[in-house]
Parts: structure tokens; sequence; C-alpha cells
């Protein structure tokens, strides 16, 4: 049956503008009670579903209660399910037992709102809003699933760009007690946090196949996540799905998925191409640190023949059955794609390009025909890569390379699906896997290989514990193995921490292998040593390096400090070391290193510092109380550069004040505070007025000019006529 918005609108008009909702909208903890409230009618089978759900998602459900009951729940969660199981079911499912609260789900495109309003539909059974510049939307059978709007329903869809516009307009008027957010490893950015910000009092739940954006980069201060297959990728903190969205409340990773029999079976296959990528700089990007994309564009524009003829070699000869399979391809550029989809075409494999710049009805047309398998080849760049669902994809070609996982695994998360016209679908990810760079992009073997996992090229990779619907064989052969021939190649490798990019931190350094190291003339400034000796015995002893970015991002071979230390030890041995008060004598000269001697001087390190390295005052290689190397200065020496300092008896006390010749003195900042107006106003009468002036010391230590208060009060006086503003913006006078 077809709708008419006339016939729809105003009945549900009439039902929403009576306002009767069950539960307040800045009430937290009721909203948690009526949503787990719901689950508990999910899990008892008391609210009737499409189609009944999969056993992991019950789980998934009574973990979400859990968090929910929890008194000391936090406000946020995400549920980390791989591509394919189901989250936008859990979603539709949670909107269907509460239809008493409200529910903003945000996508991160308008192609994902006319997919994920018809599922939330199937579930409801009513038609939903949608904040974002599409008109009407409809199902496979022309039925309206949703209105421009929010005014027409309780749910409301909305792309990630629409709510930095909306937000505040959809948490005043639309007033959700629920937000999804989708795909939600998109919403760290500083912007999209912001746009969540006048959401307050509501439960906030992302979902995403790859919550955290991890990437084989290392940088100090980033953390340490173990893969499921033990291997280990970096983070910065603020791409962390805790750090957003507080709680785990549930994950099902991929390989889960695929054991359990809930994904295809995944193969994996080489694709003989290579390129020298460590001339390619990279850099943050929306999924965490990966190659500059124009950089990575023009490099593979140069070798992109060569990648097509690959290829169409590929088709030619059936190799992987390829002609025979629904296949997708990831280019690095629109270009490239578009190269891709004509030479495959002219060797006569249907194929086409969905770019950005598709028109939506030949977008349409093309994703039709790839389902009717009448065209068996799609390239793309990033229009596929999250929401595409379409279960008989079953070959990736990743040709982009790539350091993040959240790229990687959303791009192959396509192929995964299980096909419910294909019982015996097993998925293949074909990559170049690059193993000739020094620092490789990641490939599937690295993410998802086992320790000591022989992989060979064609083969399984990951495969179920047990065959759900497969006919309870446990065995199965993956079908994209050489026929009546040995396979090419055992790849027995995985990520390992030579691949991994470490960049030195503030100080020069970074920590690998369990070992701080830095570059020779970092090491040689640690042990207070010339960079050319420090660099003569690592040739001497041959000290093996490891590459790394220096402070600049320039890639340098880094050297433990440790074996520095160790090779460099006989010319360390004779280092004298202070004492307790941090000097040591020789010859009855006194050293001191410039944190020492500024105490010993009653002056600021920073004073110190400038005229002794000024006037090039003597200096030793020394170890401090703690038996660090440091450079110490001859004390007379010191106490001579600093003479001028010396004289000036006169320190302020914590208000920036001091008495001499029988008045007060006072600095400007100081006085400035203390009536509430800016230094330069201060400073300005100062000057102009030619108040007295006298150097002194403040607290620290450093050289100031301070001013005769009784001058400063005098050139100050029309300011402290002027009404001053309190905390509030506001002052009175008058009543």
């Amino acid at each position: 049956m077809r709708y008419s918005i006339h016939e729809v609108a105003p009945t549900l008009l009439s039902q929403l503008n009576q306002k009767e909702y069950a539960v307040h909208r800045n009430d937290h903890r009721k909203i948690r009670k009526r949503l787990a409230a719901g689950i508990d009618a999910l899990l008892a089978g008391d609210v009737e579903l499409p189609h009944e759900l999969y056993p992991y998602q019950y789980d998934a459900l009574t973990h979400t209660r859990d968090w929910l009951l929890d008194t000391k729940g936090t406000p946020r969660g995400y549920i980390a399910h791989a591509t394919g199981l189901g989250k936008t079911v859990l979603m539709a499912a949670l909107m269907h037992a509460c239809p008493d609260l409200r529910f903003l789900a945000i996508v991160p495109t308008k192609v994902l709102i006319e997919q994920t309003a018809p599922s939330i539909t199937r579930f409801t059974r009513g038609l939903v809003g949608h904040v974002s510049s599409l008109n009407q939307i409809h199902d496979d059978d022309g039925n309206i699933v949703a209105l421009p709007g929010h005014e027409y329903s309780n749910i409301a869809v909305t792309t990630a760009a629409s709510l930095r516009i909306y937000a505040h307009a959809l948490a005043n008027e639309f007033a959700p007690h629920v937000v999804f957010w989708d795909e939600c490893h998109g919403a760290y950015h500083p912007t999209a946090q912001a746009s969540l910000a006048p959401f307050t009092q509501q439960i906030i739940i992302g979902l995403s196949a790859t919550p955290d954006h991890l990437v084989a980069v290392a940088k100090p201060g980033w953390h340490r996540v173990q893969l499921e297959n033990g291997r280990i990728l970096y983070a910065p903190p603020d791409r962390l799905a805790t750090t957003h969205f507080q709680t785990k409340i549930d994950e099902r990773p991929v390989r889960w998925g695929i054991e359990e029999g809930w994904l295809a079976p995944f193969a994996w296959g080489r694709i003989a191409f290579d390129c020298a990528l460590d001339s390619v700089p990279t850099r943050e990007t929306q999924d965490g640190v990966d190659y500059d994309e124009k950089k990575l564009q023009t490099l593979m524009a140069q070798h992109w023949s060569v990648m097509t003829d690959t290829i169409v070699r590929l088709y030619e000869h059936g190799e992987y059955d390829l002609p025979n399979r629904q296949t997708f391809a990831v280019c690095p550029s629109v270009q490239a794609a578009e190269e891709l989809a004509q030479a495959v075409h002219a060797s006569g494999i249907p194929a086409a390009c969905i770019h950005g710049g598709t028109p939506t009805g030949k977008r349409r047309s093309i994703l039709k025909q790839f389902r009717n398998r009448q065209i068996k080849l799609i390239t793309s760049v990033m229009v596929l890569r999250e929401g595409w669902d379409m279960p008989n994809a079953e070959v990736c070609l990743m040709l982009r390379p790539t350091k993040s996982r959240v790229f990687y695994i959303q791009c192959i998360g396509r192929a995964l699906r299980l096909d419910p016209d294909n019982a015996h679908k097993v998925a293949l990810v074909l990559d170049p896997h690059f193993q000739h760079n020094a620092l490789t992009p990641l490939s599937a073997p690295q993410l998802f290989a086992l320790p000591g996992q022989e992989i060979a090229e064609g083969d399984m990779l990951i495969g179920p514990r047990r065959n759900r619907g497969r006919g309870g064989s446990n065995a199965i052969a993956s079908p994209y193995l050489p026929h009546g021939a040995k396979p090419r190649i055992i790849v027995v490798d995985a990520l390992s921490e030579n691949e991994i990019e470490y960049w030195a931190g503030p100080d020069g350094t970074f920590e690998a292998d369990g070992e701080v190291r830095g570059t020779v003339e970092v090491c040689a400034e640690q042990i207070q040593l010339p960079a050319t000796t420090v660099r003569n015995r690592i040739i001497r002893f041959r000290c093996q390096s490891r590459d790394g970015r220096d402070r600049g991002g320039k890639m340098r071979p880094f050297y433990s400090l440790s074996t520095v230390n160790s090779i460099c030890a006989d010319l360390l041995k004779d280092i004298p070391k202070a004492g307790i008060s941090g000097v040591f004598e020789i010859h009855g000269e006194l050293w001191g290193t410039l944190p020492v001697l500024a105490i010993t001087l009653s002056l600021s390190t920073q004073a110190v510092s400038d005229r002794v390295k000024g006037r090039n005052c003597r200096k030793k290689r020394g170890k401090d109380r703690r038996g660090k190397p440091r450079t110490f200065y001859a004390l007379s020496d010191a106490r001579d550069a600093c003479s001028d300092l010396l004289s000036i008896q006169s320190q302020a006390n914590h208000d920036g004040m001091f008495e001499a010749d029988g008045e007060p003195w006072v600095m400007a900042t100081a006085y400035a505070a203390s009536i509430h107006r800016s230094a330069d106003t201060v400073m300005e009468r100062c000057v102009s007025a030619q108040c007295r002036s006298k150097k002194g010391k403040d607290v620290t230590g450093n050289i100031r000019t301070f001013y005769a208060v009784a001058d400063v009060q005098q050139a100050c006086a029309d300011l402290l006529t002027v009404p001053q503003a309190r905390d509030d913006g506001t002052f009175e006078e008058s009543g």
C-alpha cells in the first residue's frame, strides 16, 4: 500500500501535538529506567518484532540494560560491532520498544539517511522525520518512510553535518530522550563533540565497527592497543572511543563474527604490485594518521598503469575466479577509479565507477545492476566505505594504501556480510601488501593473522569455528586457491614493531622495543658528549638503529640511549658528580648547573642562563645528584657575569611590591591587577606621567622595573572613578 503525505501527516501531527510524554525530557535518571524497561520487554519477548534478533544481539541488549541500571553508569556509551552484525537493527528495536521516548539518530551522510530510515520503519511501522536537504524518502516498494522535519514523529534522523547547524534547535524543539550516533568514530573532532553539547540530559549511544583510530604510528603519549590477534597498534587519546563515549557496552569484532558464523569467512590474496611509499609523508586525517592524500595520489598516479594492467590480467587469466565474482575496488583517486573501471570494462567484464559526483539516479542504477549481477566490478574512492549494504559483494580490491585501521576495516567490511542467496559465501580481500617498504601500509595479514600463522595466497585467513547453516562441516575450503597448482607464496609475516612508524617527543626521544631511543645529536646531548664523538663510537661498534621521525617530522636513524651509554662508558667514568648541594669542587673551584647557580645567587634560572651563556663562562661535563650527565658552570664566572644583577638587593613580595628609600614600590602588572585594569593601561600612564622608577627583583628573582606607588596612584587616579563590571558583566550605580 502506498501512503500519501496528505493522509498520514495530519494524524501524526494531532497525536504529537498533545505533548503527552511519559518521561520528562530533562530527567536523565527516568530516561535510563524507561529505556531499560523497554529492553526488558524485548528480552522477555513482549515486543513484537518483524524478525527475531540474533542471540548476540540479545546479549548486547542485556549489557545495555545493565549499563542503564548501573547507578554509576556514564551518560554516554558505545557498542562496537563489526560491519554486518546489525547495529541498525539494535537501534531500531530499541526505538520500537519505547514508543513514548523520542530518538535522534545521527548518520554520516544523506545516503545513509535513505538507508537507515527504511530500516527503522520496518520495526516501528510508522513514519520518521529527517533533518537534511532530502525530500520525502521512500522504501523499495515506493512507500513514504520519512518526511523532512521532526514534527511528524518521535524519531528523527540527521547527518553529522546538519547536526552542526541545527543542534540547538533539535535539542530544544525536538528534545530527544536518546541520541544514537551511527559510525561514531567520525564524532571525535571538536566540532562534532560541540554539536553534542546541547544534549545535556540525553542518553547518548555510539555505534561503530571501528571505534578507535588505530594506526601503525607511535608518538609519545599515545595509547598502545592490542588487536584481537595480539598485535599492537597506537592511537592518540582524543581518537579513542572511551574518551568521547565513555563506556564500552558491548564488543563483537570481525574475528569473533566470522568464527561464530555471523560473518562470511575471509580469504586473502596478494596483488603483484609494489612501489616505494617511504617518501610519502603522513598527516592527521578524519581516520587518524594516514598518508598525505595528495602526495599519495601523485605517487600512485605514476604507477597506476601498472596496477591497472595487473588487475586486467587477473581478470583475463581467471585468477581467484574474478570474472564470476561480484567485486568492488577501493582506489586512491577518482581518476584512478575511472581508469580502472574503463580498462576492466574494455576487457569484456562489465564495470562501472561511482564517486562523489555521480548523479543519484545513475548511482542507484549502477548499484541495482551490481545487485542483479549485471555489473561485476564497481570502482570507487570513499562513497562505498561506510553503510553500503550489498550482501552479494564478495571480493574487495584494496588498492589504496593506508596506515589507518579504521579506513582499512571499514572498506573490507563491505564484503563480509552473509549473503542469504549464497550460503557458502567466502569473502576475498586482495591487496598489494607492499612487503618491500621500510614502513609498510596496513594489509590483511598484518591486521588479522595470528602469530605464527602461515597464509597461502588465496587461502582462508579467518574461518568459522562451527559452520552455522553450512551443512555442519567444520572444514571450509577456500574457492580462491589455484586448481592443480601450489599457491605461489606462503606469507608468514604479520605486523611487527619494525613496521611501526615512531615519532620523537619534545625531548627528541621515543620508546620502542622497551628502549628509549634518540638521534645521534639527542644521545650526545643526553650524555653531554660531542655529537662527533658519539657518532664515531656508534659506527665503531656497529650499533643497530631504528628509523623514526624527529621533532620536525624528518625521518632519521635513532639509537638506544642505554647502548650509547654503554659504548661511551669509558669516556664518562671520570666525570665528577655533584653532592647533595648540587655542586662539585675541582682545584678549589665550585661548579654547578644553571638551576643550582640560580639558587645560589638568588636569581632566576633564565637570568643566570642569559648572562652565563652570553659571556662564554667556563663549563664542564658532570653528573647531577641523580647521576644524570649535565653541563656545569664555574660559580665564580657566573657571579662575575651576573654582577649587575647581584648589586640589586630589593626583591618584591607576593604582592609585587618592596619598600626602599622610605616608600613602597610596585610593578605595573601588580598594580593593574589590584585595580582590575589591564597592565598596558597602567604602564601607559606610568610612562606618560614620568613616574619614578627603580630596578628590583620580582618574587622569582627576575629583574623588573618598579614604580613609586604614590606616583602610580596619581597617574591612574582617573581609572579609579570608572565603574568596573563584576564577574557577571554588570555593575551597580545609583541603585
